[in-house]
């Protein structure tokens, strides 16, 4: 089971969703990352084994893992938009 790097890949993609989230301009970039990070898990396998072993491509392994990575970004990205309004509101009030 390649549980390190399931948890580091999910590690990389809530850092790239927060960033992503703050900075939204530079979606290229993030686009990029994110590609590399769900290639990683696609292509090498890095990823948990928490279905048993699956034949094909389209396993439930797969599936799940990049299911997972892609909750964590929406849930991050949402959490650095938060973040940057707050920080805009709190710059805009007179003190």
């Amino acid at each position: 089971m390649n549980l390190h790097w399931m948890a580091l890949s999910l590690v990389l993609i809530a850092a790239l969703g927060l960033l992503w989230g703050r900075h939204g301009e530079s979606t290229g970039v993030f686009y990029v990352a994110i590609f590399a990070a769900l290639i990683l898990i696609m292509a090498r396998g890095y990823y948990w084994n928490i279905f048993g072993q699956g034949e094909g491509f389209w396993t439930l392994n797969r599936m799940s893992a990049v299911a997972a990575l892609l909750v964590v970004l929406s849930m991050c990205r949402k959490a650095g938009e938060g973040q940057a309004l707050h920080d805009r509101q709190r710059r805009q009030e007179p003190d």
